[in-house]
């Protein structure tokens, strides 16, 4: 019998030690859970904040030495504002998404014939503008050439230069930084009831376009040549 008391004796203590031992396990296990959660997550948060500070070195740069996009270096915030009923030896400041001068409308002329040609309109116009580069690289007066238009209707649309035809070659000019340069347009117009107008950059600024700032100059015929 006390054998038997014995044997039941061990018995107990064993099974209550896999018990005890089960338990530790347990609560080992629950313990290290959430470490490795830890980790987890501040892993992923390191990812995230790595993706986000690339991002933010990214936004607005658009080339590898961190220089903004060119069309974003003039927006239509940054021009000078319009410049219009200018009258003859009056100057105006331009700027586009390309240049920077400033020009003067110096003398008009209306011409009845230029060159022993006479004009299919009423009359040739023969203006000379003094222009200067105001920015840090070189100006092409082609491209002011480009943007002139000699009108008899504030309203109306004008006729382009054409000086290269008769013989001219001030626009083929390229002034550097700082230079000024003379150049004479030559175009033709209808006789005006009231005011002809000389316009820079008409249309070029319509419907939110916003490639430059404009300007104009009125004149009467008893103004001219």
């Amino acid at each position: 019998m006390k054998t038997e008391m014995k044997l039941i004796s061990i018995a107990a203590a064993i099974i209550f030690m896999f018990l005890l031992t089960g338990c530790n396990s347990a609560k080992q296990e629950s313990k290290q859970s959430p470490k490795e959660t830890d980790v987890t997550e501040n892993t992923n948060s390191s990812n995230e904040d790595d993706g986000n500070e690339e991002d933010k070195t990214n936004d607005g740069v658009d080339s590898e030495d961190g220089s903004m996009d060119e069309s974003e270096l003039n927006d239509e915030g940054d021009f000078p504002p319009d410049q219009t009923n200018l009258k003859i030896g009056e100057k105006a400041e331009i700027m586009s998404m390309v240049n920077h001068y400033e020009i003067t409308l110096k003398s008009v002329e209306l011409l009845d014939e230029l060159n022993g040609e006479t004009p299919d309109l009423d009359f040739y116009f023969r203006a000379v503008v003094s222009v200067k580069n105001l920015s840090d690289k070189e100006l092409h007066l082609a491209d002011v050439a480009d943007v002139l238009q000699i009108s008899d209707s504030k309203e109306g649309s004008g006729s382009s230069d054409v000086s290269a035809k008769y013989g001219y070659d001030d626009f083929d000019k390229i002034l550097q930084p700082g230079e000024t340069g003379e150049a004479t347009m030559i175009s033709q117009t209808y006789k005006s009831k009231e005011q002809y107008y000389l316009f820079l950059g008409k249309g070029l600024n319509s419907e939110g376009a916003g490639v430059m700032n404009l300007a104009s100059w009125a004149f009467n015929e008893s103004d001219v040549k």
